[in-house]
């Protein structure tokens, strides 16, 4: 009977500690972002629900419902101020889906570009994107740098899917990429 109780307390420790390990991981770990499908670490996250979401994922660093009915829902991985994902949820049709999947926090790699995404300027990126991704991208919203801001919007091609790069000169925002459905 001890034997059988103290088991049960070293299997709950050892569970305990794997969760907690697995949720720090998570939100202390770097991403991957494949440009052409929009895909995250090999996961489709524009389109779904939270509970999709985190399957991915694991559980989220916080939450920030605004209120009870609201109609937008946040989840991030990673410090609140400046997380590594963040991803934004909109009611459609009395459902959260994911809209914006948002990334402030180096490095970021993407296969065809390189390690680090968060790295470029939004010029960098956009001569990247266009040399490597040859006629699948055009450009939604052109550079342009105001307010201490410089962002650059582009377009997958046959698809409503939009890729921001900005970076901002005050912190703690820095540079951030995001991609989003309108």
């Amino acid at each position: 009977m001890v034997r059988r109780v103290a088991a049960m307390l070293v299997m709950g420790a050892v569970f305990a500690f794997l969760a907690s390990g697995a949720q720090t991981s998570v939100a202390q770990r770097r991403f991957a972002v494949d440009l052409s499908t929009g895909y995250v670490d090999g996961h489709r996250l524009l389109g779904r629900s939270i509970a999709g979401v985190t399957a991915s994922f694991g559980a989220p660093s916080w939450r920030h419902p605004r209120y009870a009915n609201a109609p937008l829902y946040r989840i991030g991985y990673g410090d609140r101020r400046e997380p590594a994902m963040e991803v934004l949820f909109r009611r459609r049709s009395g459902m959260f889906r994911a809209v914006t999947v948002a990334f402030r926090k180096p490095p970021l790699a993407e296969s065809r570009l390189g390690s680090d995404m968060l790295a470029l300027t939004p010029r960098e990126f956009t001569r990247a994107v266009f040399e490597k991704y040859k006629g699948m991208f055009t450009v939604a919203t052109p550079l342009k740098c105001a307010f201490r801001q410089c962002s650059v919007t582009l377009r997958l091609l046959g698809t409503s899917r939009y890729f921001s790069l900005g970076k901002l000169q005050r912190k703690p925002f820095g540079t951030y990429l995001s991609i989003w459905v309108p």
